[in-house]
C-alpha cells in the first residue's frame, strides 16, 4: 500500500495518517475535514505577530491601570473591570451585579 498524502499530494507522517477528527460545526453537528493546506508559513507567521502584539497591548493595558489605580488610590482590580465593561457597553449590567454582590457583603455578613 502506497504512502497516504494531504489535498495537496504531500506525504503524511504516520501519525497524521491516522484518524483525526475534525472540529465539529456548531448547529449541524457535521464534522469539518481537516485540510492542513490553508497552514501555509505566511499564514502562521501572521498569527504570530498578531498574537505578540495583542500580548504586548495586554501587559501595556494592566501596567496602564495599575498605574492610574495607584495614583487614584483604587485597586486595580476593580477600575480593569470597569474599564473593561465600559469598553464594552456593559455598564448598566455590571452596575447591577456590583449592587447585588454589595448587598450580599452587608446582608450577608457574619453569616
Amino acid at each position: 500500500m502506497g504512502q497516504q498524502t494531504d489535498t495537496a499530494g504531500l506525504p503524511l507522517s504516520s501519525a497524521a495518517a491516522k484518524a483525526v477528527r475534525g472540529r465539529t460545526e456548531k448547529g449541524t453537528g457535521q464534522e469539518k475535514m481537516i485540510n492542513l493546506t490553508t497552514l501555509d508559513k505566511a499564514t502562521l507567521d501572521t498569527l504570530v505577530a498578531d498574537y505578540k502584539h495583542a500580548v504586548a497591548a495586554k501587559d501595556r493595558f494592566s501596567d496602564g491601570v495599575k498605574a492610574v489605580a495607584e495614583k487614584a488610590g483604587l485597586n486595580a482590580g476593580p477600575l480593569q473591570r470597569y474599564i473593561k465593561a465600559r469598553a464594552g457597553d456593559r455598564l448598566d449590567e455590571k452596575r447591577k451585579d456590583a449592587e447585588q454582590l454589595d448587598l450580599l457583603f452587608r446582608e450577608m455578613a457574619g453569616r
